[in-house]
């Protein structure tokens, strides 16, 4: 009875905290920003709030329905999982301009600028449900479904008690980083400016905190916008906090598959539920973030088509044929300022920034991994931290870093220390979680005959530490670099209210951003577009996936 009482008390208590806090941060920025800066600051977040609420039952269902799926038919996994998996590879921001564009003439008077962040946000977080959803489908024990089709559980019965309860605490997990996601690009979603054809610099926006803290930053507010930022974290913080750590610690209370979720009616006297539970033995697989399925589409061949598709391309930005509907598709692409001949060096200085980022995400994230091993107490206080970091909108945070850097040092100077940390924040989180995860699993005994055996200090982190951790090292870089790519294009291409020249830094991203924004050029967009997408899928694929396979013998398996 008092537990029973319990829980609902302490809920309650967690939601009067929030609420104060929300209510303490509101109350203090009228005081020190002004009332009439921060009166629509609660309407705004519940817009965003409810917007990215929407996009996210959205992507629910598409991810249960289609991982489903292609989870349970071969068929559909040779179609699906190759969309999807190509469809990840492709960085959100580079596409958004076309697509809004799209929309916007399909759908005027506004309509389709919503569309277009809804768009945006189902994008960003549909991936992480689909593929979450697969792995869990996959990961079913072979026993289960064995002893499932014995007990004649088929079609909604077999759907209804196996799979969806193993479904569930993955698709938990995916739901964390999907609601992150959805609220990292929340800001690019709500406000997005970018040339039309005619090269007329046109601003879109819809009303939510992400335009408002956007709005702030070009209006030269930027203790207005560092407001928004937090107001951002805090509903970030707390509805992982009440909503997602609690329907995760919940079903991590429950029994996994079949067990509770057969009705008494369909209980044999056999006890269905004991038999079931010495059969399964009452656990589930841990699912990675990251689903390995077989590849549809042979790494050969996309970069075969990746480079007679650059081929091609060169062949006829040179020889010039004079072909109508190719002269206008070779004038698109070399159109003036369009900077075509760039593409190889700026591809080159987009890799190495995304590299010194990734370096300095690794040493972080090793440190991290000696000290779970060696510290009894750093769970304690690593974990919350995490959450806190996680919390943070780096999107958001990057635009009103600029324009403060830009205070006191040169602009240059401001946006690639921006960028830095913008990639940093984008990349560290999977590394640390899985890294972290992957080296507090050691068991102690380990430790223990290693420190009996005299295997100390660094030897000690070389032998026993980085082997148990690698698998996990790969699987948090693959993710730590999709999640980079994701964000390089919007750190390289700055443009503020009232200025007519916008801060650049040389690159990919820019190439692409300086096509879509200052040209209004959408076969140049597409084909900067495709160079990116390509050098991410070929990364993925010839480096990453790679190295997750030769390392995957390394891995320390625990009973």
């Amino acid at each position: 009875m008092g537990a029973c009482l319990r829980y609902p008390v302490v809920r309650g208590l967690r939601l009067v905290a929030a609420f104060a806090v929300l209510l303490a941060t509101y109350l203090l920025g009228s005081y020190f920003i002004g009332m009439s800066a921060v009166v629509d600051v609660p309407y705004y977040a519940l817009l965003s709030l409810g917007r990215i609420a929407l996009v996210y039952i959205i992507a629910l269902g598409v991810g249960l329905g289609f991982g489903i799926l292609a989870a349970t038919s071969k068929t559909a996994e040779r179609v699906l999982v190759p969309l999807f998996d190509i469809g990840q590879s492709v960085p959100i921001l580079g596409y958004f301009p076309v697509v809004l564009t799209f929309l916007i003439i399909a759908f005027p008077h506004g309509v389709g600028n919503e569309i277009g962040a809804d768009f945006l946000l189902f994008t960003a977080m549909e991936w992480d449900i689909f593929f979450g959803v697969v792995g869990a489908v996959k990961s079913i024990p072979g026993s289960v479904e064995e002893a499932a089709r014995g007990y004649g559980f088929t079609g909604t019965n077999h759907l209804r008690y196996v799979v969806l309860p193993a479904v569930l605490p993955a698709l938990l997990s995916a739901s964390v980083l999907a609601w992150n996601d959805g609220w990292t690009f929340d800001v690019a979603s709500e406000f997005v400016r970018f040339a039309n054809s005619s090269g007329t610099l046109i601003t879109y926006q819809v009303a939510g905190l992400g335009s408002y803290i956007e709005l702030a930053t070009n209006a030269g507010h930027v203790a207005v916008s560092w407001y928004g930022v937090l107001v951002m974290g805090e509903i970030i913080f707390i509805s992982n906090q009440l909503i997602w750590h609690a329907l995760q610690n919940r079903v991590a209370t429950h029994k996994p598959v079949l067990a509770s979720f057969i009705r008494p009616d369909l209980q044999s006297p056999l006890r269905l539920r004991r038999r079931f539970r010495r059969l399964i033995g009452l656990r589930l697989r841990q699912v990675s973030q990251t689903v390995r399925v077989t590849e549809q589409i042979s790494t050969r061949i996309l970069a075969a088509v990746f480079v007679a598709v650059l081929l091609i391309v060169g062949f006829l930005v040179v020889a010039r044929l004079p072909i109508g509907g190719l002269q206008g598709f070779v004038g698109a692409l070399t159109k003036p300022g369009g900077q075509l001949a760039n593409v190889p060096l700026y591809s080159l200085f987009t890799i190495g920034r995304l590299f010194a980022a990734y370096i300095t995400c690794v040493g972080i994230t090793l440190l991290c991994a000696v000290l779970a091993v060696t510290k009894k107490n750093f769970a304690r206080y690593f974990y919350p931290l995490y959450d806190l970091g996680r919390s943070v909108p780096y999107l958001a945070v990057f635009l009103p870093l600029f324009v403060t850097l830009h205070g006191s040092l040169s602009a240059g100077v401001s946006q690639e220390i921006s960028s830095f940390i913008l990639l940093m924040l984008a990349m560290v989180w999977y590394l640390l979680f899985n890294v972290v995860t992957a080296a507090r699993a050691l068991p102690t005994e380990l430790t223990e005959v290693s420190a009996v055996f005299g295997v100390k200090g660094w030897r000690r982190v070389t032998d026993i530490i980085l082997p148990a951790v690698l698998p996990a090292f790969i699987t948090g870089s693959l993710l730590a670099w999709g999640g980079g790519w994701n964000v390089v294009i919007y750190s390289e291409y700055v443009q503020l209210a009232g200025q007519s020249t916008p801060h650049v830094l040389p690159g990919l991203g820019y190439l692409l951003d300086n096509a879509a924004y200052v040209l209004g050029d959408i076969p140049l967009v597409i084909f900067f577009l495709f160079i990116m997408s390509g050098i991410v899928i070929l990364l993925e694929r010839l480096v990453w996936r790679r190295l997750l396979k030769r390392v995957e013998r390394f891995g320390v398996e625990f009973n």
